[in-house]
């Protein structure tokens, strides 16, 4: 799909694990360290097939790779034990160029969404923590649509709650799950990859690509 003038851009939708935040990173090896110590060893194959998708979403794959004898709930708690006590000890990790985007779209008045397959509690704690919370006209959470990415609810919700048409919308994402779900959405994926490039075929329905959300700033503050 061509790329709109920047004139024409009526939003842009923000992933947020591992496109804003590097807590995939953090969720990696808390998946891990909660297989290991609930006796459920995970492969990392699949911890990264994992990766952006919803609770709902998460749980239907981890049980069906694992067995009936998975507990999910249990070893949850775990993975999110690690993450709770990383981002207390250490604060969010904050990926580069994030703040200087978000202070371009602002001077730009281009609206801003995020849309992360986060349950909303999580979510908003760490916004809140990176002091971004407040920044965004509207969140979408992954506890509040029925299919998570790669289906494109998730995106459309966003589109909606900013009256904003699909097509003129902008996504920001790390994910081989958000690249599908954002193209299937008819919008622009922009691909700022993390822990894994996406498959060749998903990568052929980003829009662009870019190393950093540095990059994706210079980019807007350019486009005409």
């Amino acid at each position: 799909m061509t790329m709109t003038k920047r004139n024409e851009i009526a939003a842009v939708i923000f992933d947020m694990d591992g496109l804003m935040f590097d807590t995939e990173s953090i969720a990696f090896k808390g998946w891990k360290w909660a297989g290991e110590k609930s006796g459920f060893p995970l492969p990392e194959s699949l911890i990264y097939q994992i990766a952006g998708n919803n609770l709902k979403s998460t749980r239907a794959l981890l049980e069906k790779a694992m067995g009936s004898d998975f507990d999910f709930h249990h070893v949850r708690q775990f993975r999110l034990q690690y993450a709770a006590e990383h981002i207390e000890k250490y604060g969010v990790p904050i990926k580069t160029g994030l703040y200087d985007l978000l202070d371009t779209l602002e001077r730009l008045a281009i609206p801003k969404a995020v849309a992360t397959s986060t349950e909303r509690a999580r979510a908003e704690g760490i916004l809140a923590k990176a002091n971004v919370l407040d920044r965004f006209r509207s969140i979408v959470c992954g506890d509040e649509i029925q299919n998570g990415k790669p289906a494109p609810d998730i995106f459309l919700a966003a589109a909606k709650k900013m009256n904003a048409i699909p097509e003129q919308c902008v996504v920001l994402e790390d994910s081989e799950a958000g690249i599908r779900a954002a193209s299937a959405a008819n919008m622009h994926p922009f691909l700022v990859p993390d822990l894994r490039m996406p498959a060749d075929d998903a990568l052929k329905m980003v829009s662009k690509t870019f190393s950093d959300l540095g990059e994706v700033a210079k980019f807007f503050d350019t486009y005409q």
